[in-house]
């Protein structure tokens, strides 16, 4: 395939080297014909003269007077003819002794208007002929060598017009040469080509029959695993309940539990103490939730009891909180319960936390990954571990806004494609965080449950 892609694409330097020539060729082989009538023209011309002067026979060698006066030839229709003929009438005059004397005056006289010059004698005027005919004569050769050389020219032009056409018909039968090379070789690569062809068909059509094959062995062994799957799910599950059945409800020793209760109110300044202490490993900005202990700890609106308190000053035995928020109709009293499911005033005792999502502390309205860090923050200084990822060790799933969720973000409609794309991803790993706590059974809290929980309402710690 590559020879033929070369030869299409080079420019046809034979063919134009082809064309030059015969260009050539015939431009000469015009000029040299043109030359050669003109040639033949004044030849034909030249030749006419000097018939006009002397015949071939007159003029095929250079004889004397004696030789010419003894001449047989009685032509006189030429110039050199009529010399003679001239010569002969006064030669035989003169041999009569120049006894006929009015006949060579008359002769003189006709030889006077005839020839040039002004002959006085006889001999005079066979002199002035004799230069005449000796002039035709020159002239006669002289044509005869431009006649001559004509032909040379001539016959050099023609050998050199045979040379060039011999070149051309040589470069011409090699133009055809290579021509043939080059169509054998495109028909060899085309049926070198039409053979791959061929091959890479059969080949794809193998190809494709494996290939369709294999996913039906493929589709069969998916659908026996989706099978065998199937059984081991319902496995799985009936093993979970029958964990259900024998693990203790997380809600009640966990969340239910208090942490320890109010020991003293003061309803006119707010003051409230607890029975938790720096013994008791607490601290200030610790927040409780305040529940009636007819009713327990869990009870109230979300689970959050009827008040919340922060503690203010801790003491070794009792602690000062102030009171943080109050639903509607209710007051801290003495003997009312305290729960923080963070706080643990055992040390051996820490439960596991994960924290997932965005949260809006400052109740403006936008959930954001910064306030997400100050749940952590509070959970840790609180004695709470936090963990990445869910576990069986896992004792709380606190959740909060999906990821890019809060107000400031555009609506779905107005977002791009890629931010589209990042909300769902985020969405969907939400949902799967909330499948997994409920397949382990672990406690899961919404944002405003654990702070409800955790007694968590306009605090300390983030106002300053």
């Amino acid at each position: 395939m590559a020879v033929v892609r070369t030869a299409r694409s080079s420019p046809p330097f034979a063919l134009i080297i082809f064309i030059f020539l015969w260009v050539v060729s015939t431009g000469v082989a015009i000029f040299f014909y043109l030359q050669n009538n003109k040639l033949d023209d004044e030849i034909r011309a030249t030749s006419k003269q000097n018939d006009s002067l002397a015949t071939k026979a007159e003029r095929s060698s250079d004889p004397g007077v004696k030789d010419l006066l003894a001449a047989g030839n009685k032509n006189n229709h030429t110039a050199m003819g009529q010399a003679l003929a001239e010569l002969r009438t006064l030669k035989g005059i003169l041999d009569d002794g120049g006894k006929n004397v009015d006949a060579i005056n008359e002769r003189f006289v006709a030889l006077r208007k005839d020839i040039p010059g002004d002959p006085a004698t006889a001999f005079g005027a066979i002199e002035t002929l004799k230069t005449r005919f000796e002039l035709a004569q020159q002239a006669s050769v002289k044509s005869a060598q431009e006649t001559a050389a004509a032909k040379a020219s001539y016959e050099t032009a023609k050998k050199d017009y045979d040379a060039h056409k011999a070149a051309f018909d040589k470069t011409n039968e090699t133009q055809k040469t290579d021509v043939a090379k080059l169509t054998q070789q495109l028909e060899d690569a085309k049926a070198a080509k039409d053979a791959k062809v061929k091959e890479y068909e059969e080949t794809l059509t193998k190809q494709q029959k494996d290939n369709e094959k294999a996913i039906r062995e493929l589709v069969v062994q998916l659908q026996q695993l989706k099978e065998d799957a199937d059984k081991k799910g319902m496995v799985v599950q009936q093993l979970r309940g029958q964990i259900e059945m024998l693990k203790p409800s997380a809600r009640t020793t966990l969340v239910l539990e208090p942490d320890g209760r109010v020991v003293r109110s003061n309803q006119v300044t707010g003051e409230v103490y607890i029975s938790l202490g720096r013994k008791d490993r607490a601290t200030p900005g610790l927040t409780f939730a305040v529940y009636d202990p007819k009713l327990g700890v869990g009870s109230g609106p979300d689970s959050g009891g009827k008040a919340k308190l922060e503690v203010v000053e801790v003491g070794e035995n009792d602690s000062l909180c102030r009171v943080t928020f109050t639903e509607k109709g209710q007051h801290v009293d003495t003997n009312d319960l305290i729960a923080n499911p963070v706080y643990a005033k055992d040390k051996t005792r820490k439960f596991h936390f994960v924290v997932f999502g965005e949260f809006d502390l400052d109740g403006d309205g936008i959930a954001t990954a910064a306030e997400r860090e100050k749940i952590i923050r509070l959970i840790q200084s609180w004695g709470g571990i936090i963990d990445d990822t869910l576990s069986t060790q896992t004792d709380f799933l606190v959740m909060g806004a999906v990821t890019g969720s809060g107000a400031k973000y555009l609506s779905d409609t107005d977002q791009s494609g890629e931010l589209a794309k990042a909300r769902k991803a985020q969405q969907d790993k939400y949902n799967a965080m909330v499948k997994e706590a409920r397949d382990y059974s672990i406690p899961l809290l919404n944002a405003n449950r654990f702070l409800a929980l955790i007694g968590y309402y306009n605090t300390t710690i983030v106002r300053y």
